[in-house]
């Protein structure tokens, strides 16, 4: 009775870590992913002041100053007049890449956007700001 018990015990746990590796896979990629650092030239851009309907957008770099390679999850805007674009490799050490921001100015007057990168950074997320003003 006792080693039905066990059995029964560890095909349960087996199938439970089965279910939720299918259900959550990016939980354990975070886990088992290296964290390391970056360095961002800047945070935060002023477009100061924008045409209305005109789009403008900026780099934003970083490099990896860390020891493992750097992996960029997820970038999501505020809203959806900033669209980011970013590389889906891995970014060695010492390397240098950038995050394009665009910002499509629909609607007048200040503006202030955030965009959040999820990361192996040790500090993830990061946080990236866009700001100015849209004039006609």
């Amino acid at each position: 009775m006792i080693k039905k018990t066990v059995i029964l015990i560890f095909i349960f746990v087996i199938f439970f870590l089965i279910s939720y590796s299918i259900r959550k896979p990016n939980d354990f990629k975070r886990i088992l992913s290296k964290k390391t650092t970056i360095k961002l030239e800047n945070q935060h851009y002023n477009f100061d002041k924008l045409k209305l309907f005109k789009a403008d957008s900026i780099y934003f770099s970083y490099k990896n100053i860390g020891e493992n390679d750097f992996k960029i999850e997820s970038v999501k805007a505020s809203c959806g007049c900033t669209i980011p674009f970013w590389s889906k490799k891995k970014l060695k050490p010492n390397d240098i890449d950038s995050i394009l921001v665009v910002y499509d100015s629909n609607k007048k007057g200040r503006f202030s956007k955030e965009i959040f990168i999820v990361s192996n950074n040790e500090t993830s997320p990061l946080t990236l700001r866009v700001s100015g003003i849209v004039m006609d």
